[in-house]
């Protein structure tokens, strides 16, 4: 297949989109809803893809104590027409919190103003793990009494 075949194949966009994990997504700027949530929404927080209507959905999911600078960041960024990225906490449908970067496009239209946002969410959960281990040793084991590092 020739290469500008595989530039326009939608199958190869599919396949290189599966294979980052990531969660694509549009919203529309004037209106404030999704236009597009990727169906892997649902394998990694759990709610469902049609529950993820506009921009309350995205706010109220994410960990309260992130929430205000990350949707004020992304707002006012999205305002200027800057692409940006935020990392934050987003609730899971069982209670749980998960890390994702979120990766944000500004969609100019022709008139120069905000159209849209695209982007893509990662799960960086493991990356956000403590690193408390030294040489498979944790802080307890390093702080025992008579132990010499």
């Amino acid at each position: 297949m020739p290469a500008a075949a595989l530039h326009n194949d939608p199958a190869v966009h599919s396949a290189l989109l599966d294979a980052t994990g990531a969660i694509s997504w549009q919203l529309d700027w004037q209106t404030l809803t999704f236009t597009h949530m990727s169906p892997r929404i649902e394998t990694l927080l759990g709610w469902p893809q049609a529950s993820w209507l506009g921009i309350n959905d995205w706010v109220e999911r994410m960990h309260p104590d992130d929430r205000d600078q990350a949707v004020n960041y992304c707002i006012s960024q999205s305002r200027a027409g800057v692409d940006h990225e935020a990392e934050y906490r987003a609730l899971t449908l069982h209670g749980n919190y998960i890390w994702l970067r979120d990766v944000v496009h500004v969609v100019h239209g022709a008139d120069g103003e905000v159209q849209s946002l695209i982007g893509f969410m990662f799960d960086i959960s493991e990356r956000k793990k403590p690193r408390n281990t030294w040489r498979g040793c944790t802080s307890s084991c390093r702080s025992s009494p008579g132990r010499t590092a």
